[in-house]
């Protein structure tokens, strides 16, 4: 809750870092997709504007030299994240940043470094969800099941906390889709709904990412990219060989494109059960030195583990206008 949040904030001892995160920011009932879990641009101007007055709002050089340097930081910060390289990043996100003089971090796909971008299923499922529904969609999803994979069912097991801003329904469907069903089964079903009920994935690619040109404009002004694998799979149901697939390319694509020489990581989904001793493993031989998860915690710099820093996702909690007190 939003109380939660603020309580958290204010009751850490010494000065930890706030750092948290973003994915759509664009107006929830507009546009083809209407209804998708947005925070609107007013919500986001007013995070903005209240972080902006608790906490200084910090660069990623100054953040990752703390962390790499276990040195707590001298007073409150904050610092801002931003997931899977929409479009709303570049054109909402970006000049609202740039004109307020602040920075912030990007994580994307390999796709938006390298041009070669595919629509992601976690993209495809919000996409499908928004445009029909939960129940036309989990009716569909069965019924594709039945046509591709008879041996596989619906999973309506209890969720395990997963999805907590979802409704059971929509919960069920995106924790049986990430988690449950093979990823070959996976990609061969929403790519076929997809098409049958929105068109070419490619083209929705197209308008939904940003591109490497924009990428590279907006780290010219000051943001800082990192990677999110190559197809946002959950890492911890792959194996060292498919894990390395996923995180290895993305570090030279950023570098090539951005002209950063430290490349920050960001695990898809982000809760603890995504990753394991593998994936740190295999980061750390890529040449990652700091990797974000998802969890309700401050990140304390002097203690925190590089490859598992906390992020608070901001559209857990209602707008700032209405329900986060100034004060």
């Amino acid at each position: 809750s939003s109380a939660t949040f603020v309580s958290t904030l204010r009751e850490a001892e010494g000065h930890p870092c706030a750092a948290v995160m973003y994915h759509y920011v664009r107006e929830p009932h507009q546009g083809r997709f209407r209804g998708i879990h947005a925070l609107s641009t007013g919500d986001f101007k007013g995070q903005l504007d209240w972080l902006s007055k608790k906490y200084r709002i910090i660069s990623y050089a100054e953040f990752a030299a703390a962390i790499l340097e276990r040195r707590a930081f001298e007073e409150p910060v904050a610092l801002l994240t931003f997931d899977d390289g929409l479009i709303d990043h570049y054109t909402t996100v970006f000049p609202l940043l740039r004109d307020r003089g602040l920075s912030g971090v990007f994580f994307a796909c390999d796709g938006v470094f390298t041009g070669n971008r595919t629509l992601l299923n976690v993209h495809k499922t919000h996409l499908l969800l928004s445009s029909i529904g939960d129940a036309a969609f989990m009716a569909a999803v069965e019924q594709e099941l039945d046509r591709i994979a008879r041996r596989y069912t619906l999973d309506t097991r209890k969720r395990e906390g997963l999805y907590p801003k979802d409704v059971d329904s929509v919960a069920t469907l995106k924790t049986f889709l990430n988690y449950r069903l093979p990823y070959d089964i996976a990609d061969e079903l929403l790519d076929s709904l997809f098409h049958k009920y929105l068109g070419d994935p490619a083209a929705a690619a197209d308008a939904l990412y940003l591109s490497p040109a924009q990428a590279k404009e907006m780290a010219a002004h000051g943001m800082t990219w990192g990677t999110h694998t190559l197809t946002h799979r959950v890492l911890s149901r792959l194996g060292s060989d498919a894990q390395r697939r996923e995180i290895e390319g993305g570090i030279a694509a950023a570098k090539a494109l951005t002209g950063q020489t430290g490349i920050p990581f960001c695990y898809p989904y982000g809760g603890s059960h995504t990753f394991d001793a593998i994936t740190k493993e295999v980061l750390q031989s890529s040449g990652y030195s700091l990797a974000f998860a998802v969890r309700r915690l401050l990140v304390h710099a002097d203690i925190c583990d590089p490859l598992d820093i906390p992020r608070h996702d901001t559209t857990a909690f209602p707008p700032v206008a209405s329900h986060v007190p100034m004060e």
